[in-house]
């Protein structure tokens, strides 16, 4: 509504309050003319953002959830083996990602793609969040060894690559047999467990992870020196030279 004519608020003796012309008034003048409201028409580039937002929410959820789940899965393995700075601080990001997805969720109830994408990236971070502790191998483990052979070549090629191992002498089902027993990093179980099999492949051999220990690994920091072994050996010296590496 726009203005024509000059106006002021003032006392009436009909309604107690009135509006009254601060200039004489023709007959038939107009005072006040009414416009048809009109809005600004939304832009093109403003169309496809918004188009745009809409595709991608779904997948925008599913990469935020994964993230929130694969941090929630190292920080749990973190907390199991001590490391408290390291989960306090994973912490901290997922639950700042967390807010973020479950807010773009809570916003968009009637879409039945955030949904989906919400409870796919939980399945895929729990996949990625294993996968990603494996690949990093944190930490150390105890591999124990049981043989019905002797396991003087088993021992001395684990300490010619500089780990520390133990013997034991027990008895079994089918009669005496050895437990040999090393701590070594994780990263290097690979190399160990080939060893392992290469000198008796029908030895049984279990793995237990370490919280802490006071021996931390067993690996010497300097390579190891391949040793010569007889050919009719069961143990080959490539075993030797793969933990030596």
């Amino acid at each position: 509504m726009d203005r024509v004519a000059e106006t002021f608020v003032g006392p009436s003796v009909i309604e107690g309050v009135g509006v009254f012309a601060a200039e004489p008034i023709a007959a038939g003048r107009i005072i006040y003319a009414t416009r048809p409201h009109t809005s600004p028409q939304p832009q093109l580039c403003d169309i496809q953002c918004t188009t745009m937002h809409e595709q991608l929410l779904p997948l925008v959820v599913f990469l935020a959830e994964m993230t929130v789940v694969t941090i929630s899965t190292m920080r749990i393995i973190f907390i199991g083996r001590g490391l408290k700075k390291m989960a306090a601080s994973l912490g901290f990001f997922e639950v700042s990602i967390w807010l973020f997805a479950i807010g773009q969720v809570m916003s968009n109830l009637d879409r039945p793609l955030c949904f989906a994408g919400f409870a796919g990236g939980f399945v895929a971070g729990n996949y990625l969040g294993m996968t990603l502790e494996q690949r990093i191998a944190f930490g150390s483990v105890l591999v124990r060894v049981i043989t019905n052979r002797d396991s003087g070549r088993l021992i001395e090629l684990l300490r010619a690559a500089g780990c520390g191992v133990t013997r034991v002498g027990a008895h079994g089902l089918q009669g005496p047999v050895e437990i040999v027993f090393t701590v070594i990093q994780r990263r290097r179980l690979s190399d160990v467990l080939t060893v392992v099999r290469e000198f008796d492949a029908n030895a049984l051999y279990s793995i237990d992870e370490l919280r802490d220990s006071t021996h931390r690994g067993g690996w010497s920091s300097q390579t190891a020196p391949t040793l010569p072994l007889p050919a009719s050996d069961h143990v080959q010296a490539a075993g030797a030279t793969r933990l030596a590496a």
